[in-house]
Formats: structure tokens, sequence, C-alpha cells
């Protein structure tokens, strides 16, 4: 892969999908027989036809990925199973949501006695403690190491990867379920376990309403080691609940030794201002920050939808994209020659020039000589660097006779060729200057010669054009017309 290639490219989550199914089909439709590597580079080809020159990888791969689909008959829409991985993301939040809902209920019940408010209950203060570090987890998340940052959220990871084998359809690989679901699932299982919590803090001060309508409350506070300290308790009270808005200042020391529910006046504090609070704390420190992360989440998944992350550096992409990578056009002349590039006549080079100059950006041309004697011309062939269209010149010198076995032997591999890489068939430059020096550009021998070339490239479909390549006109003609072959 070259160094411009890009490692990953990002994409909607329909072209993703399109990319995935095409990765997965042509390694299925490869297995089978159904699809080689010819396949493969002519959808490539067709691809980078359509989508013009300079796109990169994000709009081409899409494309190409429904040419493959389209020619292996195959339909990405439902292959992903995206129905229903909806469906459990949603069965998931309503699950997590009703279990949060029903046990914040429940746990009125294990923070309050009867018509007893504890204010240091330790299931109360246990619950706000853990989300505070639920949020000072997520704001150092991103100072970890990769390695490590996901480790205490091995919960979330864990419904992550069981909401994505619960959604998962046969029809795809499970990386290619991976690829495109994962991101999505972290997000929406983030998201349904900060509805949890809200839920679950919702639940608790429903289940305290519900029951305040027919049971008077009594608000105070016992505790084993600060039971002979109520300036401790006062601090700890103040600290927790003093600073809330809407609610009155947490009463001086004497009245929240009052509230210890040994003293004599426990039961006659009013406890409407401490549910007040109760209820504040439990909004500002959980249901308000759970909203704020229930939208982010919600920000994430949309943006996790709009780019999916695919990896460029499997070798499936690098064979892809390595062809995509390649000129428009590139013309290869081949002229027939023992001797090397550099001794072929001046004129070659000269056309050389002119090719690049008739249409400039449409790619590359390459001189080569190879003897037709030497029955190489596959081996110099293979050699030819990779494009979207190749267009191929065989250059002879009607001076000598045609040989099937030689000349003829050579044509065929050039066509052999072309056909391979879809492509125009080669044609046969027949070269008049060393016959025109010979007997004279009138001379019927002339004439003759060239018709018996025409005929026998002819009997293999090729085309010939014959023209004096030492005469700079005859060159800007035969450029015109073979800038017409490849529009």
């Amino acid at each position: 892969m070259s160094d411009s290639t890009p490692k990953f490219v990002h994409l909607s989550e329909s072209d993703a999908r399109d990319v995935l199914f095409a990765e997965m089909l042509e390694k299925r439709a490869g297995g089978d027989g159904r699809w080689s590597a010819g396949n493969r580079d002519a959808a490539t080809r067709d691809a980078k036809r359509l989508a013009g020159e300079g796109v990169g990888a994000r709009d081409f791969l899409p494309l190409r990925a429904r040419l493959v689909a389209a020619r292996l008959h195959e339909d990405p829409a439902n292959a992903f199973g995206t129905t229903s991985f909806r469906r459990a993301s949603l069965a998931l939040t309503v699950i997590l949501g009703l279990a949060a809902l029903m046990s914040g209920m429940l746990t009125d019940h294990l923070a309050t006695e009867g018509a007893r408010i504890n204010l240091l209950s330790p299931p109360l203060l246990l619950l706000i403690v853990w989300n505070l570090a639920v949020y000072l987890l997520i704001i150092l998340k991103p100072l970890m190491p990769s390695g490590t940052s996901r480790r205490p959220l091995s919960v979330r990871e864990f419904l992550s990867r069981s909401l994505l084998k619960a959604a998962g359809s046969s029809a795809v690989s499970v990386e290619a379920g991976t690829a495109l679901f994962l991101p999505q699932c972290r997000w929406l299982v983030a998201r349904a376990l900060h509805i949890a919590a809200i839920l679950f803090a919702a639940g608790l001060l429903a289940g305290m309403a519900v029951r305040g309508i027919g049971t008077a409350y009594h608000v105070g506070w016992e505790s084993t080691w600060l039971a002979d300290n109520p300036e401790a308790v006062h601090t700890v009270l103040n600290t927790i609940y003093g600073h809330l808005p809407f609610c009155p200042p947490v009463p001086d020391v004497s009245a929240v030794a009052a509230l210890a529910f040994d003293a004599q006046t426990a039961s006659a504090v009013d406890a409407a201002p401490w549910l007040l609070r109760l209820m504040c704390l439990l909004a500002l420190a959980i249901i308000l920050p759970r909203l704020l992360l229930v939208l982010k989440c919600t920000v994430g998944l949309a943006a996790s939808r709009r780019r999916v992350r695919i990896d460029l550096e499997s070798p499936y992409y690098r064979s892809i994209l390595s062809v995509s990578d390649a000129p428009a056009v590139r013309t290869t002349v081949i002229v027939d020659s023992t001797d090397s590039v550099d001794g072929l006549p001046a004129h070659w080079h000269d056309f050389k020039a002119k090719l690049k100059t008739a249409e400039p950006g449409s790619g590359d041309v390459d001189l080569l000589a190879n003897s037709a004697w030497d029955g190489t011309t596959s081996e110099v062939l293979a050699a030819v660097k990779p494009a979207i269209i190749h267009r191929l010149l065989l250059a002879f010198d009607p001076s000598s006779t045609p040989e099937v076995e030689v000349h003829g032997a050579m044509m065929d591999a050039a066509a052999s060729w072309c056909t391979s890489k879809q492509s125009p068939a080669p044609v046969v430059v027949l070269d008049l200057s060393r016959i025109n020096r010979r007997f004279g550009r009138e001379n019927p021998a002339a004439g003759s010669r060239t018709a018996l070339w025409q005929t026998f490239a002819a009997e293999r479909g090729l085309r010939t054009l014959a023209t004096d390549m030492s005469i700079p006109e005859d060159v800007d003609r035969i450029c015109t017309l073979l800038s017409g072959q490849v529009r």
C-alpha cells in the first residue's frame, strides 16, 4: 500500500454496511469459486471509472461495494440485522430501566426503617458516593492508558458484547458486525445505564413520596461511632445537605443533636425540610448529571452512526486500494527490436513524449523494446505497472515477413493480456520509416508489405495503424487517433 493510502476511513453506517458486506461476499464467493482476482480487479476498475479521478477511499469503497453486491446478486439491506439490533438495544434500555425503578422503590425500605429516615443511612450515602465515583471515572477515563481505560467499565463492556451477540446475524462475519455495531453498543449501553441510574433515584424518591401520603415520617440520625459527637454529625450533614439550592440551611449543632433518634425531641422535628433536602440532593447528585450524560451518549451514538471506522491495513483493502491508486490510463509501447530502449531510433522517444503531452494527466507512457523472436512477451507484460485502463501498442517493421509462431505469438500474448486487464485490444503500429527509405514512399513494394501485415493482424482481430514514424506530421495524426481510442 502506498504511503498516501490512509490506514483507516470513517464512513456513514449505510456506507460501512455496504463495504463490510462486500468484503464478506468476496471472501465467501472466492471460496466457492464464484469470485476471482480478475472479478475483484474489474470491480475496482469500474468503480474508479464511475467515481472519477482524485476520488478518495471514503467515496470509492462504498461505490465499489455496491458494484460487488450487484454482480453477486446479493442485497446488504437486511444482512446485518439492523432492525434486530435496534429492538435489542431498546429492550435492554427498558429492562434495565424497569429493574432500576423497582430497585429504587425497594431501596426506600432499606434506607428507611418504617416511618424513620436516617440521614446517615449507609445505603443512601453509598448511592451518592457511587455516583460521584462514576462521574470522576468518566472525567479521568480519557487520561488513562488505552489498555486500562476500559477495565473499570467491565460491566458496560460486557453488556455491549452481549447486546452485539444478541443482535447478531448469521449473514455476516463476527468481525464485520463488531466493526459496524460495537461502537454503537457502547454508547447505547452507557445511555441505558445512565437512564437506569435516573430511574433508580426516581424510584427512591417515588417510594418516599408514595409512603409519605399515609405515613408521618420522622427524620433523624443514629450512629455507633458518632453518637456522642453531634459536632461531627453537624459537619457531615452540613457537607451533604448544607449547599443545596432552594433548601433552608442546616440547623445548628444543638438542633442536630436533637435529631438523634435516641433524643426525646426526635419525633417532634418537622421532617418536610429534610425530605426536601434529600430530594434536592438526589436530583443534583444523580438525576441532573445523568440527564446530561444521557444527552452526551445520544450525541455520541449519532456520531458513531455517521462515522463508522473501517481499518484499511488488511490484505483485502490493500489489494483494492493498490489498484485504485493506479493511473487512469497507462500507455505501453512495445517496439519489436533486438536493441535496448536506449538504442531505439530517436523518433520512438519523440513519439513517447508526444503521447504524454497529447492528453495531460491521462496517465503514464512506457516505451519498451522486446524482440518477438525471444518469445518473452508475456514476461514483459507481467512487469507492466498497474492502471485502470491499459493502452497497448505493438510496433513492427513491415519490411520483415510476419511469422505465425513469432509475431503471431506476440500479438496473441498481448491480446490475451489486454483481455485479462479488461482493456482495449492492442493496436499494431507499422513503422514505415525503414521501408520508405529502402523503396521510397510511392513504391508498390511498400504497399504490398503493409497490406500483408494488416491482413496478418486482422486475422487476430487487431487494428493496425501504418505510418512513417520519422515524419512529425504522421506521428501527430497517430496520437490524435489513439487519444480517441480511450474516450
